[in-house]
């Protein structure tokens, strides 16, 4: 027997029919999340729903970075001076150095730009 659910939006009445009190429930919870979801986005701008994902620790953050300049052709040489460790990067005979702090100040803006 099929289910007749009567909804008023500003000035208008819908009749819906569902074939059972399941899916006229989900119908009726995903219209009520999308209300509210209007609501905040209305007051609050657009938000990023970013639940699933975690950012990624810094080795993994680090490597999956440079495998992606080693595609874009960059060669990199890590050094070891003392206690500094830096890293050599060269493209097309350029060469450049920067220290792992660099990268760790980087990755520390990464980190708190993630779930924005």
């Amino acid at each position: 027997m099929p289910i007749t659910i009567c909804t008023t939006v500003i000035g208008a009445s819908y009749k819906m029919t569902y074939r059972n009190i399941t899916t006229a429930t989900n119908a009726i919870l995903g219209r009520v999340s999308g209300c509210q979801h209007h609501h905040i986005n209305a007051r609050y701008g657009k938000q990023r729903y970013n639940n699933t994902s975690k950012p990624l620790d810094f080795n993994q953050w680090f490597l999956k970075g440079i495998r992606f300049y080693e595609s874009k052709g960059y060669e990199f040489e890590f050094i070891n001076e003392g206690n500094v460790k830096m890293v050599r990067i060269c493209k097309d005979g350029k060469a450049k150095l920067r220290t792992l702090a660099d990268f760790e100040r980087e990755y520390k803006d990464y980190e708190d730009t993630f779930f924005l």
